[in-house]
């Protein structure tokens, strides 16, 4: 839909006929929207994030929100569920990647960095037929891109220092010229978490102690591209890689222990939009996923690894007579090995083919 507006003003002078006229137009702008995305769904839009330093989406979550966040223990997983469909059904997409892990079905919240220029989204409602059985609950959507900010070069600098042992760096810098738009951006915390609390013994005294065995440190490095080769074809990457490793402390009533688990990733996202008129688009996506956890209990060292590549495509219309179509497909390859299968050394497959349509009337 092409919007135009002209804005006039007329002066008229006192005793004469004649009047002056000034007239402006606007360049066009195209406002565009899929209701078929929308419908049945309650959606909520976060309209603050942390502008000294990243925040996790846990901690966002906790502000304001529906959902159920859901910490077992200081340090350790973090998940949600929304409408009560648990965290295996409940998808986190990071720029329409799902990141739900094909080790656990789930995604740890608390490693999600989320940073002053993101967007976040939460979609409550069923929307299986696009995403799979992961997202019956609902969607948690963020979408980090390159903003379309003047040309030039940009950059942003942070440090944070707090109780406890707790420290941040945090950094970014941007590029923008006429169809070219990108950002590189990385942030690292750490905090010793050996706060005093007071405890309780078996004879009935009580002493005041320091949580032992509770030290984190995490990194995320980020980068995103966005070009455009013409007005109806974009292309975008987007890249992350994160390194975590987080003790596991000991209830009020164990013994000190030495649990820790560690946590590294690579995410790979590159997709091309196609957009021949304002009534409909095509978006074309391949992915590259690599994960890896070490759970480390009683001596032992549990380990996991899993990769997954995906491509999939989709195409949205509005035709003439009011309706709303949605055509899609997704091939996904999964390989895994962890210590707890039969053969550890081995690598399993498994080979996922999904096509969906989708139909509605304005």
């Amino acid at each position: 839909m092409s919007l135009f507006l002209f804005w006039g003003i007329g002066c008229v002078a006192q005793a004469q006929t004649d009047s002056i006229k000034w007239e402006y137009s606007i360049r066009e702008a195209i406002i565009q929207d899929s209701k078929i995305d929308a419908a049945g769904y309650h959606v909520w839009k976060s309209d603050s994030l942390s502008t000294s330093s990243t925040l996790s989406l846990s901690n966002r979550l906790f502000w304001e929100n529906s959902l159920d966040v859901r910490q077992n223990a200081p340090g350790t997983l973090s998940t949600i569920s929304a409408r009560g469909a648990g965290p295996s059904r409940t998808a986190v997409l990071w720029n329409g990647l799902n990141l739900q892990s094909p080790m656990n079905g789930v995604m740890d919240v608390s490693l999600i960095p989320l940073w002053q220029s993101d967007k976040l989204e939460v979609q409550y409602g069923g929307n299986s037929a696009a995403l799979g059985s992961g997202a019956m609950g609902g969607v948690v959507k963020i979408n980090s891109n390159p903003s379309n900010g003047p040309d030039g070069i940009s950059g942003s600098a942070g440090l944070e220092a707090g109780s406890f042992g707790r420290a941040g760096l945090q950094g970014s810098i941007g590029l923008g010229k006429k169809s070219y738009a990108g950002l590189i951006r990385a942030s690292w915390e750490q905090a010793e978490n050996d706060f005093p609390y007071q405890k309780t013994d078996l004879s009935g005294q009580t002493q005041r102690v320091h949580q032992s065995n509770n030290f984190g440190k995490k990194l995320d490095v980020q980068q995103f591209n966005q070009y455009s080769i013409d007005k109806k074809n974009t292309i975008n990457s987007s890249a992350w890689i994160q390194s975590a490793f987080r003790q596991i402390p000991p209830s009020a009533t164990e013994a000190p222990s030495d649990t820790w688990q560690r946590d590294r990733s690579a995410r790979l996202l590159t997709s091309w939009q196609f957009q021949p008129n304002t009534f409909s688009s095509l978006q074309s996506n391949i992915a590259w996923l690599n994960e890896y956890i070490a759970f480390h209990f009683a001596g032992e060292t549990e380990q996991s690894h899993a990769k997954t590549a995906m491509i999939s495509s989709e195409w949205n219309s509005q035709t003439k007579n009011g309706y709303n179509l949605k055509i899609g497909s997704q091939i996904q390859q999964v390989w895994a090995k962890a210590d707890g299968y039969k053969l550890p050394d081995n690598w399993y497959d498994q080979g996922r083919i999904k096509v969906y349509a989708g139909a509605k009337k304005r």
